[in-house]
């Protein structure tokens, strides 16, 4: 009875290596900054141990931006179901299904939608399939579209 008031959307978004974006966030962009100053003052002044921090940013940086490729690569999203109707400033539950293609486990995957939600932690086994409840608060009046 439930899934009769729900919309059904089936799509199949497959990740590969070749296809997944990391963009930094606001606070990963000031990183990017304070560390690009660093840099400057290291070349300025010569100082060695400047030096050494900005690179071992860097390496911190470019580690994290591999594992998170890797972490993300064989997760397929299935469908999605959201509610029918939904009320300015209510609850809202959608529910995403996800499904691990891959041999290997994928850890601490979180699904967001925009800025209004985001599920608690997670994680896929191999070829496991999960279904994953996402609540929206405050959305506005009229017709929401989710972006991918």
């Amino acid at each position: 009875m439930l899934e009769k008031s729900l919309h059904f959307i089936k799509t199949k978004l497959t990740r590969s290596h070749n296809k997944i974006f990391i963009i930094p966030s606001r606070y990963g962009l000031y990183f990017i900054v304070i560390v690009f100053v660093l840099f400057l003052i290291s070349l300025s002044y010569g100082h060695s141990l400047a030096f050494t921090t900005t690179f071992i940013f860097v390496s911190l940086v470019m580690t994290s931006a591999h594992f998170t490729n890797y972490n993300l690569a064989g997760v397929e999203v299935l469908s999605l179901f959201t509610p029918e109707e939904a009320y300015a400033g209510e609850l809202c539950e959608c529910r995403v299904t996800l499904r691990n293609s891959s041999r290997k486990t994928r850890f601490d995957l979180v699904v967001g939608i925009g800025d209004k939600g985001e599920s608690a932690p997670f994680s896929l086994k191999s070829n496991e399939t999960k279904t994953v409840t996402v609540k929206l608060i405050g959305l506005k009046r009229g017709q929401v579209s989710i972006k991918r």
